[in-house]
C-alpha cells in the first residue's frame, strides 16, 4: 500500500509533537491512505477479471463459430440430393455463408492490448463508455461488421425465413426475437446463421 507508507512511517516520530487534533488528523490521513489504496487494488483486480473474461468469452465465441460452421458444412453433404435452388437447399447454403462471413470477420478483427467483458466480437457500446481510445478502432470494425451484415443478408434471410415457414415448418421464436431488430452482436448473427440452418433442415426433401 504505496500511498500510506510515507505517512505511517512518519507518524510515529512526530507523534510526541502532535496536539490531541493532530493527532486524529494524523491517524485520519492514514486510514483515508489506506483505503483509497484498497479501493485502487480492487478497481485495478477488477479491471483485471473483466479483460480475462472478455478473453475467455471471444475465444468461446470463435469455438461456437467453428462447430456452427462444421454443422452447417455437414447439413449441406447431407442435402447435396435436393435439387439446387429448392428451399432446403438455399437455406443450408445460405446458413453455411452467414457462419463463413460471421467467423472471417471475427478472425481478421483489430487486435488489441486488452479485452472487455463482451458477447463476442461486436461490442454493444460505444467506446468511449469503456474511457480507452484504442477501443475505438474495434468498435468501428465491429460497426462495420453489423453493416455488413444488414446489406449483404438482412432481406436474404427473412425472405428465406418467409420461405421456410410456407413449406410448413413451425416459425423459430429466438430468430423471430433476434429478426425484430438488427443483429446487436457476433453472437445475434451466430444464432440467424445456426437457426436458419437447423431450420433448412426440416424443410422436407
Amino acid at each position: 500500500m504505496a500511498l500510506a507508507v510515507l505517512p505511517v512511517f512518519i507518524l510515529p516520530f512526530l507523534w510526541e509533537h502532535l496536539s490531541t487534533l493532530g493527532r486524529a488528523v494524523g491517524l485520519a490521513v492514514v486510514f483515508g491512505l489506506v483505503a483509497l489504496e484498497i479501493n485502487i487494488i480492487y478497481r485495478e483486480k477488477r479491471a483485471s477479471d473483466d479483460r480475462y473474461a472478455g478473453m475467455v468469452g471471444h475465444f468461446e465465441e470463435q469455438r461456437r463459430l467453428a462447430l456452427a460452421h462444421k454443422d452447417s458444412v455437414e447439413r449441406l453433404h447431407h442435402a447435396i440430393n435436393n435439387p439446387v435452388g429448392s428451399v432446403k437447399r438455399r437455406a443450408l447454403e445460405l446458413s453455411k455463408e452467414i457462419l463463413e462471413f460471421a467467423y472471417r470477420r471475427m478472425e481478421n478483427e483489430p487486435r488489441i492490448e486488452q479485452y472487455i467483458r463482451s458477447s463476442g466480437f461486436v461490442l454493444s457500446a460505444h467506446p468511449q463508455s469503456f474511457g480507452e481510445p484504442q477501443m475505438q478502432k474495434l468498435w468501428e470494425y465491429n460497426t462495420e461488421t453489423i453493416n455488413f451484415y444488414l446489406q449483404r443478408f438482412s432481406t436474404r434471410v427473412h425472405d428465406m425465413y418467409e420461405d421456410i415457414v410456407a413449406e410448413g415448418v413451425m416459425t423459430d421464436e429466438n430468430l423471430d426475437n433476434v429478426l425484430q431488430v438488427a443483429p446487436r452482436n457476433a453472437s445475434d448473427i451466430r444464432m440467424i446463421g445456426e437457426r436458419m440452418g437447423i431450420l433448412g433442415e426440416l424443410v422436407p426433401s
